[in-house]
Parts: structure tokens; sequence; C-alpha cells
């Protein structure tokens, strides 16, 4: 293998993933996505762990969180070998958030 003879077309590779890269940062932001998809680590938000105790559907839950807050990029984490969920939001004040729980335990349990 001749890495230095051949040293242009692999910077000229590495470019190509470059700039395919940055087309793809400024295509999400042209949607309304931003040019990172930052987690809530990043924006700060609500994140509540819930055992639900039975099996449940997603959806129907994703749903119910979507109804109570109005927010509709919500994460619905599933934990492995259990019926926990792990839900990810942008920041919700403690009324909303003990209407959520209330409104859960209503439907789920």
């Amino acid at each position: 293998m001749h890495i230095i003879e051949n040293r242009m077309k692999f910077f000229a590779v590495s470019l190509v993933v470059i700039f395919i890269g940055l087309g793809s940062m400024v295509y999400h932001n042209s949607i309304g996505n931003g040019f990172l998809n930052w987690d809530i680590e990043f924006t700060g938000g609500t994140s509540i762990e819930i055992d639900m105790g039975e099996v449940y559907d997603v959806e129907a839950l994703r749903d119910v969180i979507t109804e109570i807050t109005g927010q509709k990029n919500v994460q619905v984490q599933e934990v492995l070998n259990s019926n926990e969920v792990v839900i990810k939001m942008q920041s919700i004040d403690s009324y909303v958030r003990s209407d959520l729980m209330a409104e859960i335990e209503t439907i789920f349990k």
C-alpha cells in the first residue's frame, strides 16, 4: 500500500466526507432541525423515569405525553428487560409534571 504516493487521493476522500457532513448540517438547519441535534443534556429539559409495572404501548404513552404537555418532540426510551421507560422532553413545570404523572397512572396502571 503506497500511502505517501496516494496521499492526494486520501486527502480528496477526506475532503469529500467533510463536505458531505457540512452539507448535511446545512440541510438539517434549512428544514428547521438546527445544525446539530442537541439532546436534553445540552439544551436543558425534563427527564422522567417511570416503572410502568406491566407491558405498555409506546405510541399510546407518547400520545398522552403530547396531549398533556403540548410537546411533539418527546423522546420515549424503553429500558431493556424491564417495564421501565425514560421520558425526555423540554422543561415542564411541577404542575404539568404532576398532571402528566396522574394521567399516566390513570391510563396505564
